[in-house]
């Protein structure tokens, strides 16, 4: 079975049952060329429902051993809506990049990590080898020459963020932010998967830190005020030597190539010009052409509710982390817009 899932990786977990299951498709015929990798994932099974193969978790274990792959070069973590999917746009016109965004089974796993009841050392272990193991499956030298490669978390992620920087200490990691204002308007248009409490109530209320009870009577602006501060209280308490944070006001064509420099590469003059093009599109549907700004009608639209919720809930820990991304800069020597 190892052997027949060489160049496999996991698209969907389901970790509900008693004997968890993963669902594999080999990445000889996948590209992750789509913003989001659930995007992708729906295009192949669209193109191909029958190319899975089903196994027991363990052999994300197993399979670790026999693949050779690209070690991480750069992990992106944001609070969404962000930007955070232009850099992992610009991420992906590099040559012999992987980009995984925002992959289910990832964020499945980190979730476990939750799990108080089962909160002891071995536990733990297991969930970090499975993580480990898990990103490393996405990071497989299919064509031989993959050489970099990035990992962009959902948001929710962030809330583990000290316990992924435990297993990879020494990969960079990128925190973006944006006015807690404009990052709820932007959501109360269009839920984000990530944000959606029906089903997940028990996950949401633990990375809130608060009662189920508590959630189910909360409204959705202050959900999302609140889990934006908490977010960005968890990243600046985490910040340090090899990290940098970055504010949707400061993302830009020079911005951009110190990020890919950040995180070690020094671009070829056409990998420049790719990111320049990356930069001036509509980051999540690449169909929709040129990217127009909107912070402003952003911040027009938000109601007097928003306005206090974000004030008292997120603008603090927003602060906090918008000193650092304005201190770093200024270190670069790079102008802040706002």
């Amino acid at each position: 079975m190892i052997d027949a899932l060489k160049y496999w990786a996991p698209v969907e977990i389901d970790v509900s049952p008693k004997t968890p299951v993963v669902k594999w498709r080999d990445l000889k015929t996948v590209e992750f060329l789509e913003p989001f990798f659930s995007q992708t994932v729906r295009r192949v099974r669209d193109e191909d429902p029958e190319g899975e193969i089903s196994s027991g978790i363990e052999s994300i274990l197993q399979l670790e051993k026999h693949v050779d792959c690209v070690e991480p070069t750069g992990f992106i973590f944001h609070v969404s809506r962000c930007g955070s999917t232009l850099i992992s746009n610009a991420m992906r016109t590099l040559q012999n990049s992987i980009v995984i965004s925002e992959s289910y089974p990832i964020a499945a796993t980190s979730w476990l990590l939750f799990d108080s009841k089962t909160s002891n050392g071995k536990h733990e272990l297991f969930r970090s080898l499975l993580l480990r193991a898990l990103v490393r499956l996405y990071g497989q030298k299919v064509k031989g020459t993959e050489s970099r490669y990035f990992v962009k978390f959902s948001p929710l992620e962030t809330m583990q963020l000290e316990y992924i920087r435990r297993i990879w200490p020494d990969v960079p990691w990128l925190f973006v932010i944006r006015h807690p204002v404009e990052v709820i308007v932007s959501n109360l248009r269009k839920n984000a998967n990530w944000l959606k409490t029906d089903g997940r109530l028990e996950e949401a209320a633990m990375g809130l830190g608060c009662e189920v009870s508590e959630l189910e009577s909360m409204s959705r602006e202050e959900y999302y005020a609140k889990m934006i501060g908490r977010i960005c209280r968890i990243a600046v308490e985490n910040a340090g030597k090899n990290s940098w944070f970055i504010d949707y006001a400061d993302l830009n064509v020079q911005t951009l190539r110190e990020i890919v420099r950040f995180f070690g590469i020094d671009p070829f003059p056409s990998e420049l010009a790719t990111i320049q093009t990356a930069a001036s599109s509509y980051s999540k549907d690449l169909n929709r052409g040129t990217f127009v700004p909107d912070s402003e009608e952003k911040l027009r639209e938000a109601s007097p509710s928003v306005r206090n919720l974000s004030e008292r809930w997120a603008m603090e820990s927003y602060t906090a982390a918008r000193a650092i991304a304005t201190r770093q800069l200024d270190e670069k020597g790079l102008r802040s817009f706002t």
